[in-house]
């Protein structure tokens, strides 16, 4: 799977993860923009199928009082997200820029997401 995420480094049996190389949004492709799908209609269903359950009802970091390992556990779930939307683009548009306005947007979104969890989890976002 291809890092979307901070850096992970192994620490003992512990895992240190530090968001010092947090993804950036992509470029939007024009409006109009409809590129051909690759995948058949099985895979398809099945990546946005995993895309939903990844992606619905997340919740965001803004709130200028939430807890730390909340904005964590956030931040992971938004970056499962992000993930799915990549797989998406990758498995069915051709690759990680590919895809139309719409799925490129979503993507971006959820990295923006994740990115604030993160740095509100860290302390990068101030009270």
């Amino acid at each position: 799977m291809p890092s979307s995420g901070p850096e992970e480094e192994r620490n003992g049996g512990c895992r240190n993860i530090h968001p010092t190389r947090l993804p950036q949004p992509r470029p939007l492709p024009a409006k109009d923009c409809e590129p051909d799908r690759d995948c058949d209609d099985e895979t398809h269903n099945r990546l946005e199928n995993a895309k939903s359950q990844a992606c619905d009802n997340l919740v965001g970091c803004r709130d200028p009082n939430l807890d730390p390992i909340e904005a964590f556990s956030r931040a992971l779930q938004w970056r499962d997200c992000a993930n799915a939307r990549q797989r998406v683009m990758e498995e069915c548009y051709g690759g990680p820029n590919r895809g139309n306005w719409g799925h490129v947007q979503a993507y971006n979104q959820a990295v923006s997401a994740m990115n604030r969890c993160f740095k509100r989890a860290y302390g990068r976002i101030p009270r």
